[in-house]
């Protein structure tokens, strides 16, 4: 309570704040890498991109440094670790874009792996060095984009796509 100049008690209002909070949806969606012959077919042999998609379609963006995605990998597949797509655009095991979302990234210091049965509770805890090439010990993939993840319309998104091997 204050006064004002009057000397009238002024009552404090009903101030009601509303915390805008994120709504973070996650899809994992899988494409053939080949598209001719036997290669367009899951079967043993054929390689496929995992694409993870994160979508923020709350309020609210995200803490400062919060992100944190360990993905399963099936035990079925083996994660390839180098240039996912070939010739393509890609440079490494992971591939990151992102629509409206305000992170950055750096494949050296935002993704690792971990060989753990259980899934990692933190970014720290996946520290697995995979083989080059195909490498079956890769359990999870674990994600750490950087900043805060944007809200607005329309809804921020980001994805991460690798590429895993059918046993």
């Amino acid at each position: 309570s204050s006064t004002d100049p009057g000397g009238q008690q002024l009552g404090v209002s009903d101030i009601t704040f509303t915390k805008l909070e994120p709504l973070l949806v996650a899809l994992k969606t899988v494409a053939m890498v080949g598209t001719s012959g036997n290669e367009r077919f899951a079967i043993p042999g054929n390689d496929v991109f995992y694409t993870l998609t994160v979508t923020n379609s709350g309020d609210g963006r995200t803490d400062s440094g919060t992100l944190f995605l360990a993905d399963p990998i099936p035990a079925e597949v083996e994660f390839f670790n180098g240039d996912l797509d070939g010739a393509g655009p890609a440079t490494g095991a992971v591939s990151f874009t992102q629509s409206g979302a305000g992170l950055t990234f750096t494949l050296a210091t935002d993704v690792a792996y971990s060989d753990s049965g259980t899934a990692p509770a933190t970014f720290a805890a996946c520290t697995y060095t995979p083989i080059a090439g195909y490498d079956p010990n890769v359990r999870y993939l674990c994600l750490n984009p950087k900043g805060q993840m944007l809200a607005g319309a329309p809804d921020p998104t980001f994805s991460a796509q690798f590429r895993v091997r059918i046993k």
